[in-house]
């Protein structure tokens, strides 16, 4: 993933930074990600390259997971990957947005370095700048509630 053959202009003109987030087994695929909203999945036992996409145009500091779960509704893996301007929900199948979820694939946007979490059909994300935490709703992508954390106080 630091390989410069595959990096796209926009990250060569940016300082490399170390990919901080652990490949993943998503179903049949092994997901990988980066913080400048790159993404993409390989067959694990070949290492063929399946797909890869790019989600924002913000670069996040760092990212440290991303969430890959099946939805039986939707008969498909949802990676939830966060990013420097919002969380994406996508089809594990091929990388594409899910359009049908997350208002149309895209919660939030603000920095998100961790990964979120779905349960019951609520996302809950972690942000930064500002540092808060956020629920959504799964099916419509509408905002839940927002708890901001205030600089000097512990939550």
């Amino acid at each position: 993933m630091s390989n410069k053959v595959f990096l796209d202009k926009f990250y060569l003109e940016q300082e490399v930074k170390p990919v901080q987030v652990s490949p993943k087994i998503c179903g049949t695929k092994l997901i990988y990600a980066r913080q400048d909203g790159n993404i993409g999945a390989v067959d694990y036992p070949t290492g063929k390259r399946l797909w890869h996409k790019k989600y924002g145009n913000v670069v996040a500091v760092s990212i440290r997971g991303f969430f890959c779960k099946y939805e039986k509704n939707l008969g498909t893996y949802v990676i939830i990957l966060p990013t420097g301007e919002g969380v994406y929900c996508l089809d594990a199948t091929d990388g594409s947005l899910i359009k049908s979820r997350c208002g149309g694939g895209r919660m939030g946007v603000f920095e998100s370095r961790v990964s979120p979490q779905l349960v019951n059909n609520i996302v809950y994300v972690a942000t930064m700048k500002p540092a808060g935490l956020e629920a959504y709703n799964f099916l419509n992508g509408k905002l839940l509630w927002r708890n901001d954390f205030e600089i000097g106080k512990f939550f």
